[in-house]
Parts: C-alpha cells; sequence; structure tokens
C-alpha cells in the first residue's frame, strides 16, 4: 500500500472515530476540529457523557477512565496526534491539556492513551458547565523530541 493511501486510509477513520466520538446517534454533531504544527497534526473531539452513556455497557467508551461520570457537566476530551508526513497515529506521546471558560484559568490534567478503532488517541473527562465558549489548550510531548507542542481550541456545546 503506498504512503498517501496508507495516510488517507489514517486520516479517514480517525475522522470517522471522532465523528462517532461526538455524537454516536448521528455522525453530523460538530466538535471536532485539528491543527497543523511543524511535524504533527492535533485533532481534538468533545463528547457528552450522555452521549457515551449510550454505547453498551462494558464498551471501550463505557469503560475508559474509569467508567462515564454521572455529571451531564463533565466531558470527554479526546486527541489524536499524527504525523504530519506520514498521517500515522502517534502513540508515543505524554499529551495534557487544559480546559478553561474564556477568561478562567480551568483545570489541566494528563490525557490517558487509549485505543479507539485500532487507533491511538488521548483522552480524559473534563468539567464544561454549560454550553461554553470553552479553550482547551493541548500539550505534547514526545520521547526523544526536546520541543513540545502546543495547540489551542474553542469549543462550544452544541446540545445544551
Amino acid at each position: 500500500m503506498s504512503v498517501s493511501l496508507v495516510a488517507a486510509t489514517a486520516t479517514a477513520r480517525l475522522f470517522s472515530i471522532f465523528l462517532l466520538m461526538s455524537n454516536p446517534a448521528s455522525a453530523a454533531s460538530p466538535g471536532s476540529q485539528e491543527v497543523a504544527t511543524t511535524d504533527m497534526e492535533i485533532h481534538y473531539s468533545v463528547t457528552s457523557t450522555e452521549a457515551l452513556r449510550a454505547y453498551p455497557a462494558g464498551s471501550v467508551e463505557r469503560t475508559m477512565h474509569g467508567g462515564v461520570p454521572r455529571s451531564s457537566s463533565q466531558r470527554h476530551v479526546m486527541i489524536a496526534v499524527l504525523d504530519r508526513t506520514t498521517k500515522q497515529p502517534i502513540a508515543d506521546a505524554i499529551v495534557t491539556a487544559r480546559v478553561a471558560e474564556l477568561a478562567q484559568t480551568g483545570e489541566e490534567k494528563k490525557l490517558e492513551p487509549m485505543v479507539i478503532a485500532g487507533a491511538p488517541t488521548y483522552g480524559n473527562y473534563f468539567t464544561m458547565k454549560g454550553r461554553g465558549p470553552f479553550h482547551i489548550a493541548v500539550t505534547v510531548a514526545r520521547p526523544k523530541h526536546a520541543d513540545k507542542v502546543h495547540a489551542s481550541f474553542d469549543y462550544t456545546a452544541w446540545d445544551r
């Protein structure tokens, strides 16, 4: 398989994952963007706890990070990091995110590595009360790479 076909397949698979994680009932929900850096693409998705509870009991989506929180003010932030040239997922990253309402400090957490549909991603739950807007600041560090990569996203909940 050629590099460009592998890259297109990996990108299409990750895009599908983000659409489904954003809303398992409908793949037309907003909430996924990407930022391209010098050597990486960083994609994000935000999913409500209500949407994650729609998955079958025992599924990866229901059990990740110790299970779906009961609070509807919690949302799952998922980050995928891809090599910008090959479009292949980067599985050895150390990813943190800070989520805050605009002009607030918010909370910072390490995102846990997880595999969704065979693709390595990173995620965790954050408190996101109301519709927002919320600012998501992501830091990606990689072993054997001196520089950390920073990306920022703004997110507004469409389902509240």
